[in-house]
């Protein structure tokens, strides 16, 4: 960009060549009729007066726009600015690149470029992604059991179309071999089903989406990062369905169930809900209940104990705004990030690879801290508009450009 000093010279040059052009300029006047070899006056033109150009300014780069950060299995993903980028481990394609080999810097994904408003990954041993693209979903990587939603089982390097879902979804989740989604208010899945996971009523697999039974309307939170448990919230009610063998249905026992069952207490109230391997949590009118195994502490009630039914999450009884979980849980709160749970990789981000019973603080991240997620091995955020991460690093999960773990968040390097 041109320096003011050097902008004001070149106006000043532009003023004064217009100025002498214009005052040397004659018009010579011929009467009709008179000699024209006669000499006639001569009239001085006046000068026009001429405009000073205003300096056309050099645009700058708008800020980034952050969207949404997900992460799996050594693996994240990124919206910034409307595009989708992942780093990290690219086994079956999950990194929807085109290729299968590991990036320790963020790439690309192949052709969401733009209007991508939602992405997922699983957070334990999933191979495959989605992303809602214009209102429409898409899926790539591993497809064993139909988890790409296009009506076959062969896996893909690059996002293809879910069938019938062109329009209208808001929210898409990714477990380790199913997948849901709200589409216009209602939920569908697909994928594997052997548990009832995909809430339909069966246990048949699916290789495209079909209508959870009774949820056809006011869904507006869905979840089923586990082997086999899905959550959603109705209505401000939490529902859940599928094996249920660790009580992840929060209905008070740990029967399977093939259809959407009512979570004990959670009948208003519920703004978000996740499902992971062995447990569920929900915000409740700003705070945050959890149950299921609780083997790591990730229930954050102070102990260890299994809860077939919702239980407080230590010291977060309000401004809660965020939340994610597998064996170590992670929320936002008043716009700084708190994590608790297992540890064995550094995930708490607290600088230690102690086990939390109760929510501790993440190093650094007291506010600006616009969404998380929380996998088997690693820990990302949005912060102020960029994406940090911390944990294990061993597959560039990190995307630091190198495999050097770190207990604290670093900064994503190219986003």
């Amino acid at each position: 960009m041109m320096s003011t000093s050097k902008n004001r010279k070149i106006v000043f040059n532009i003023i004064v060549l217009c100025t002498l052009s214009a005052c040397s300029a004659k018009v010579t006047v011929v009467t009709p009729g008179a000699d024209a070899s006669s000499p006639t006056p001569t009239a001085t033109a006046t000068p026009t007066p001429t405009a000073t150009p205003t300096p056309t300014a050099t645009p700058t780069p708008g800020p980034v726009t952050a969207g949404q950060v997900t992460v799996g299995s050594q693996s994240s993903c990124a919206i910034m600015n409307g595009a989708a980028q992942c780093w990290g481990d690219n086994l079956h394609g999950k990194l929807g690149n085109g290729a299968t080999d590991p990036s320790l810097v963020p790439v690309e994904v192949s052709g969401l470029d733009s209007g991508v408003s939602y992405i997922s990954l699983d957070p334990a041993f999933g191979y495959h992604s989605c992303a809602i693209v214009n209102g429409g979903a898409k899926c790539w990587g591993q497809n064993n059991y139909g988890e790409l939603g296009n009506g076959d089982t062969t896996e893909s390097l690059v996002p293809v179309d879910v069938s019938g879902l062109d329009s209208g979804v808001t929210m898409i989740s990714t477990g380790q071999s199913h997948v849901c989604a709200i589409v216009n208010g209602g939920a569908k899945c697909w994928g594997h089903n052997p548990f009832g996971e995909l809430g339909d009523g069966s246990s048949d697999e699916s290789h495209v989406p079909v209508d959870v039974s009774g949820l056809d309307s006011g869904v507006n939170s869905i979840s089923n990062f586990s082997y086999y448990d899905t959550c959603a919230v109705v209505n401000g009610a939490a529902k859940c369905w599928g094996k249920n063998n660790d009580g992840g249905i929060g209905n008070g026992t740990t029967d399977p169930s093939l259809l959407p069952q009512d979570v004990s207490g959670l009948d208003s109230g519920v703004t978000s809900i996740v499902s992971s391997y062995e447990g569920s949590c929900a915000i409740v009118n700003g705070g945050v209940k959890c149950w299921g195994a609780n083997q790591y502490g990730q229930n954050g009630d102070g102990g260890t104990t299994q809860t077939l039914v919702p239980t407080d999450v230590s010291g977060l009884d309000s401004g809660v705004t965020a939340i994610s979980v597998y064996y170590d849980t992670c929320a936002i709160v008043n716009g700084g990030a708190k994590c608790w749970g297992r540890n064995s990789y550094g995930e708490v981000g607290d600088g230690s690879l102690d086990q939390k019973l109760i929510p501790a603080d993440v190093s650094g991240l007291d506010s600006g801290v616009t969404d998380i997620s929380v996998s088997y091995y690693h820990t990302c955020a949005m912060v102020n508009g960029t994406v940090q991460c911390w944990g294990d690093n061993s597959q560039g999960e990190l995307g630091t450009g190198d495999t050097t773990p770190s207990l604290v968040p670093v900064e994503v390097s190219g986003l």
